[in-house]
């Protein structure tokens, strides 16, 4: 099946008979006058005035003849988020590209996130305790890519406010809301002035319960409203895949890695043998490079290339309860900044619901993890033991997805920090 993306226009070298997708050059903007002159009659005009033509991503039968019979300058194994960046952005610096994933693009940890864009306003928090500058330059990286994700594609991502809830339970929590408050102006501060989200704010608890109905409003002082990013995930990563399919990867899902092929007199590697669980035929893709992009599965492609190397991945899941989209308004999001075990917890509304839940679970590693009864029970226990909710005792579905970690840094780094760190086989 040949799936259509609108994008930039193709080079117009080839005969106009040809058939869409076959020409794999890279992808060029036509001015108004280019595009009257062409022999194509599907181009569409702009507001701008510039026009663009619908292209069609080659079928599966020619992305595994390329896949076959080219050689490639980089071998992607993985069609996650990551995979399909990496792919893109190898794409569009000129190499040729290959990209093969065992499932459907972005079907694992990709497709299974919190849907949100956040720089990390818990890492902050943790890098002025702990006066830690490589985790201050992370929450600095991570808010550039939110406002670069939200203004490159804002028609699947959007600036989203966040409420966290100040009750005064203890005599001490009345200096909870100046803190969080500070915090909350201290992450705007680092995203800077383009920061691509409106600033943070104080909210009633009068506005608090009108806002969030289900809150309990006992002892209630108020609330913190900070803004990110919220994201259609999977939709995101598989955008990404088609991007580079258009900048000439050639991209395959349902093929599975077999094992990597080594160079007799080298050692090196130059490329997999792969298997296409479609149609059970094996081959043999060459590329000078090979990335391993599998995320919590990266220690099986490492014991590939070296069985004796030593387990560097540690997998956390994260886990959600689906609930009804009563628990939160259509707009809005909640946080619980601290739980008993020191994890966050989160109620988003996502697709006519809302999605409950926490991360930093330790799952089996399976393509797709399920939430446990511990897992579920934590979540509604949580909730309402902080008193957000007055009840909170039914829930939809759940889902979960694992993620990876460095093993050998846990305890290093604070939950959930992924730091800059490339292992090398």
């Amino acid at each position: 099946m040949t799936t259509s993306a609108l994008w930039l226009s193709n080079d117009f070298s080839e005969s106009p008979t040809s058939s869409p997708g076959q020409c794999h050059t890279k992808p060029t903007l036509l001015s108004a006058s280019a595009a009257s002159n062409s022999k194509n009659h599907f181009c569409i005009k702009c507001v701008d005035g510039t026009r663009v033509v619908p292209y069609n991503v080659p079928c599966r039968k020619d992305q595994l003849l390329r896949l076959k019979k080219e050689k490639f300058d980089v071998l992607v194994i993985g069609g996650g988020a990551s995979g399909s960046g990496i792919a893109l952005d190898a794409s569009m610096r000129g190499l040729s590209v290959a990209m093969v994933e065992r499932e459907d693009f972005c079907s694992g940890t990709s497709s299974r996130s919190t849907k949100l864009i956040h720089g990390g306003i818990r890492y902050l928090e943790n890098a002025f305790k702990n006066l830690d500058p490589k985790e201050y330059d992370l929450v600095k990286e991570a808010l550039r890519e939110r406002k670069h994700m939200l203004e490159a594609a804002p028609y699947m991502n959007k600036p989203f406010p966040i409420m966290i809830p100040m009750f005064w339970k203890n005599w001490y929590d009345i200096f909870l809301l100046p803190y969080y408050y500070v915090g909350a102006k201290c992450y705007d501060f680092v995203a800077g002035s383009g920061k691509a989200v409106p600033g943070s704010s104080f909210m009633s608890a009068d506005e608090a319960k009108f806002q969030f109905p289900m809150l309990d409003d006992n002892n209630l002082l108020g609330a913190i409203i900070y803004y990110d990013g919220q994201m259609n995930d999977s939709r995101m990563g598989l955008h990404l895949a088609l991007t580079a399919t258009q900048a000439g990867a050639a991209i395959c899902s349902c093929v599975k890695v077999q094992s990597l092929i080594h160079d007799k007199k080298t050692k090196k590697i130059v490329g997999a043998k792969v298997k296409d669980t479609e149609e059970s035929k094996t081959f043999q893709i060459d590329a000078r490079v090979v990335i391993n992009a599998t995320g919590p599965f990266s220690d099986a492609i490492r014991k590939m290339d070296d069985p004796s190397v030593k387990n560097i991945i540690k997998g956390a899941a994260g886990v959600h309860i689906v609930l009804p989209d009563h628990y939160s308004p259509s707009k809005m999001g909640l946080i619980i900044p601290s739980t008993s075990d020191g994890r966050v917890l989160f109620f988003l509304p996502w697709e006519n619901g809302t999605i409950a839940g926490t991360t930093d679970s330790s799952p089996e590693l399976t393509m797709q993890p399920r939430a446990t009864s511990e897992d579920i029970g934590f979540i509604l226990e949580e909730g309402e033991s902080h008193s957000v909710f007055a009840c909170l005792d039914e829930y939809e579905n759940t889902r979960a997805g694992s993620r990876e970690m460095v093993a050998d840094i846990m305890a290093t780094f604070t939950s959930s920090t992924k730091p800059n760190i490339i292992p090398h086989t």
